[in-house]
């Protein structure tokens, strides 16, 4: 079995990027701030109603609850949760989060009382090893991502197995529709599935049913190339993918934000110099980008529009 996120990215040689910040004297506004400080390992993040967003905080095994403004207002799970990862907000308000090292999916109430849990260790159906990212569509249907076994696993709103796609490729060379390590996962409003397939350096999208429909990305540094992509979110209202780009190999690659057409051209970039190993992406209040940073603890905020910064 291949190793965790955690230790996976371990594994490589890291060279970090210091990025100069703007200061308050120098006539130019912010279209960027920190939003929360003081986190473990922020990993998974997602958005609920009244600008409410949620944090897979791994580093203290425990979902984190912020209001609009980045003000705590409840955490929960230690008890339970192992290593979470995945988040997602589901359309009742519950929330839905992945352990990556027990394999379980939980559903949560907003106040943090668990309602169900599904999945197991194992290979078959409904099994994961490393249960990772996940969404929920517009239907209700669950995707999660099986990191180990390469593949994404379809569940009905009571954690019913009802299908999966996706199969192991090669590091760096697969085929349409085959997956290695995939480390990112969302759904559009129509339904669309897609996915940050990691150790090919691209994106792939698929119909709501498993189906292929477009591939786009490879390994680089220049707009529209990817270090190696993690996290990803949707804005349906403006059509557009961000991608969080992870900085774990290339020099002056990762750490920054891609942003695409839902059909993969493209468009801009956010937070190159100014991101510490980002791994999740969620669209805020007014289509703010929040953005969870591993690597610094923290969750950060972007303003539609905001410049792009190409290499």
């Amino acid at each position: 079995m291949r190793p965790t996120y955690k230790r996976s990215l371990e594994a490589f040689s890291v060279v970090l990027l210091a990025g100069a910040c703007l200061s308050p004297g120098s006539g130019r506004e912010r279209s960027d701030h920190v939003l929360v400080e003081g986190l473990s390992e922020p990993k998974g993040i997602a958005t609920g109603a009244r600008g409410r967003f949620v944090v897979a905080d791994a580093g203290t095994h425990q979902v984190v609850v912020f209001d609009a403004r980045g003000e705590e207002l409840a955490r929960f799970g230690e008890s339970l949760l192992e290593e979470p990862l995945g988040i997602a907000v589901d359309a009742d308000g519950s929330i839905l989060v992945s352990d990556e090292l027990a394999n379980h999916v939980h559903r949560f109430d907003p106040s943090g009382r668990l309602l169900q849990s599904f999945g197991e260790t194992g290979d078959g159906p409904g099994q994961f090893s490393g249960a990772g990212p996940l969404d929920v569509a517009p239907d209700g249907t669950i995707y999660v991502v099986d990191v180990d076994h390469d593949r994404i696993q379809a569940f009905d709103r009571s954690g019913g197995f009802l299908f999966a796609f996706g199969k192991k490729g090669r590091f760096g060379d697969s085929s349409p529709g085959e997956l290695y390590f995939p480390g990112g996962l969302a759904v559009d409003v129509e339904g669309r599935i897609y996915v940050s397939d990691t150790h090919d350096f691209r994106i792939q999208r698929f119909s709501s049913q498993g189906k292929v429909e477009r591939v786009w990305g490879h390994q680089g540094t220049w707009i529209g190339e990817f270090d190696h992509p993690f996290g990803l979110a949707i804005d349906d209202g403006r059509g557009l993918v961000y991608v969080a780009d992870d900085h774990v190999k290339l020099e002056g690659g990762g750490n920054r934000i891609r942003v695409f057409s839902l059909a993969g051209e493209p468009q801009s970039e956010l937070g190159h110099g100014d991101l510490e190993h980002p791994f999740d992406v969620a669209i805020g209040p007014g289509g703010r980008i929040l953005v969870s940073e591993r690597g610094a603890g923290r969750i950060k905020s972007f303003a539609p529009g905001a410049p792009s910064e190409n290499p």
